[in-house]
């Protein structure tokens, strides 16, 4: 008696093209969100200091926030070379603190 080789797993595709709609979903909705609110980003843009919002950047990872929508929020807020000393300070700032931060759970 032979074994049968699935050639098609459907769970495996069903997942996949789950995750792909539910991706594009979330930019759909975030790029609607962002057109609705256009001014209050751009007011809050005008005002966002580089301290506090490098400090969030170093401090909210390990408080379990994920770090990517953060980055692409200051190199939208800030220009290029701000942009990259901060989040370079933050990388180093949450470098030295993630062993602090592990030593404790």
């Amino acid at each position: 008696m032979a074994i049968e080789r699935r050639t098609w797993n459907c769970c495996g595709t069903l997942l996949r093209i789950a995750s792909i709609v539910g991706a594009l979903a979330s930019v759909g909705l975030l790029i609607w969100v962002l057109m609705q609110h256009w001014q209050t980003f751009m007011a809050w843009k005008g005002e966002a200091g580089f301290w506090p919002f490098f400090a969030g950047v170093a401090v909210l990872p390990l408080l379990g926030i994920p770090i990517t929508p953060l980055l692409v929020l200051a190199g939208v807020t800030f220009e290029l070379l701000p942009s990259l000393a901060g989040c370079a300070l933050a990388f180093a700032v949450r470098a030295l603190a993630l062993p602090l931060h592990t030593f404790h759970e």
